[in-house]
């Protein structure tokens, strides 16, 4: 008799076990899916951040190497729109002239420096709270090496 209970005992708990383990499965995969799913997010925006810096600096490239400010501005936004032709509209190229200490008003002269800003707008696979869209946004700093006295020289 006792050991007809001990079945019945055993014969139930199979049944609520296999109910367990399938709920536990579940649980675990989705938090397995999360992981996975901020690993792709991530190599998304390290992708991403990588193409940006190239971008930016072929754009700096062709912009110190032009004899004006306004052509450099044109150049580089050529190239930032030929990068970016397959992908969206939305994105930006601003080229400024930094100061140094003893120039308050820079000029378009050679070896002063620029820096070559491009922005680009991503849609970012992680799910965040706010939204998942972002603004990506590199920079870099370059000498002009081209500016007109050395054009009529």
């Amino acid at each position: 008799m006792m050991i007809a209970k001990l079945k019945k005992i055993k014969k139930i708990y199979k049944k609520a076990s296999k109910g367990v383990e399938a709920l536990t499965f579940a649980i675990c995969m989705v938090f397995i899916l999360q992981i996975i799913v901020y690993i792709v997010g991530i190599t998304q925006i390290s992708t991403t951040k990588e193409q940006l810096q190239n971008i930016c600096y072929n754009a700096g490239r062709a912009a110190v190497v032009c004899d004006s400010k306004d052509r450099a501005e044109n150049a580089a936004k050529k190239i930032v729109k030929n990068a970016f032709s397959s992908l969206s509209n939305r994105n930006n190229v601003k080229i400024e002239i930094l100061r140094d200490g003893s120039n308050s008003n820079p000029s378009w002269e050679k070896g002063n420096y620029i820096r070559c800003t491009v922005t680009h707008y991503v849609n970012v696979v992680i799910p965040t709270f706010n939204n998942s869209d972002k603004t990506m946004s590199t920079y870099l700093d370059m000498m002009i090496e081209n500016d007109t006295e050395s054009l009529t020289n």
